[in-house]
């Protein structure tokens, strides 16, 4: 079973896949056991959102990279995290995610952390009903 998750949720998954020195330090002992099976599922699960704005294969292509560059050693981790975090942004900006938070930000310049604790995704939602 596919699990549900936003093409948001997945961006947030896909640039927490560039933790590689969490790995390597013995912080995330699951890194390769379990995230990366787990990023595949989402992959899968949010893959017509992603073909509809052309970055399915993109994804898909730069994990398989980047596994396979942490598999071969640490001599490749940062290869690997550079890939993720480019592609990452490339999806952040063809989902509409990065002019979003461009957008609220250029309307309050000194909003802080704080400002989106409590909702973190809402200024994303609240931009997508006004677009409608």
């Amino acid at each position: 079973m596919k699990p549900k998750i936003s093409l948001r949720q997945f961006e947030n998954s896909f640039m927490g896949m560039s933790g590689v020195t969490l790995y390597r330090r013995g912080i995330n002992e699951f890194y390769l056991s379990q995230g990366y099976p787990r990023i595949y599922e989402e992959l899968e699960a949010v893959r017509p959102k992603l073909e509809a704005i052309g970055m399915y294969e993109r994804c898909r292509d730069a994990l398989k990279q980047a596994e396979a560059w942490v598999r071969q050693g640490p001599e490749h981790d940062e290869e690997a995290i550079l890939l993720l975090l480019n592609v990452g942004g490339e999806l952040a900006r063809a989902s509409g995610s990065h002019e979003a938070m461009r957008k609220k930000l250029k309307d309050n310049p000194n909003a802080t952390i704080e400002d989106f604790k409590a909702d973190p995704d809402g200024w994303l939602l609240q931009e997508q009903q006004e677009k409608k």
